[in-house]
């Protein structure tokens, strides 16, 4: 091999790597933290007996009775499905998993998450006398979640937007029944 191709392949390599490191190498992606997920109750399901749940103005409270089936208790009259208080319960309980979203929000956070002034909250109750209060926010941006927090943390949780539902759905059957039935207090 001669000296002038010797130098034409070093010179070609050099303008390759120059080439390369310019505008093919690109820096690895960051890396993605894993999120933190913990529970919202700190206990297991068939540990809770009691639950109210208080959202547009209305007051829903159920307990566990016979059989391990839920019946609202208040208002006078309401009929509440127990499936929607077990629905509820399970989404909150030992085995849920939430994301936490933020450890130690600010005011102004607390209101980009709608937990300034929530839209419902939860008033949870256990077999041993533990009591929790849960707090539920807005939807996330893409409607998939819903941020909630408890009155013994500062933390913000992203939880299943079923959890909304199955509150929303236990407010709307309530509400509906303890109103027109015969044993609801008349409207003064």
């Amino acid at each position: 091999m001669t000296w002038k191709k010797t130098l034409t392949y070093w010179v070609l390599f050099l303008v390759l790597a120059t080439y390369y490191g310019l505008f093919e190498h690109r820096a690895p992606p960051p890396r993605i933290e894993q999120t933190k997920e913990e529970q919202v109750l700190p206990f297991f399901e068939d540990e809770v007996v009691a639950l109210t749940v208080q959202a547009n103005g209305q007051t829903i409270r159920g307990e566990l009775g016979e059989k391990k089936r839920w019946k609202a208790v208040s208002p006078p009259g309401a009929q509440v499905p127990s499936d929607l208080f077990n629905a509820l319960v399970d989404g909150l309980t030992a085995g849920q998993r939430a994301e936490v979203v933020s450890a130690s929000p600010d005011q102004e956070q607390l209101a980009g998450f709608g937990l300034s002034a929530p839209a419902w909250t939860l008033d949870v109750e256990t077999k041993g006398g533990k009591k929790m209060h849960v707090e539920f926010g807005d939807r996330n941006p893409p409607s998939t979640g819903v941020y909630a927090r408890t009155g013994d943390s500062p933390r913000v949780f992203l939880v299943g937007l079923n959890v909304q539902y199955y509150g929303e759905l236990i407010v709307t059957a309530g509400s509906a029944t303890a109103s027109t039935s015969p044993t609801a207090a008349p409207a003064s």
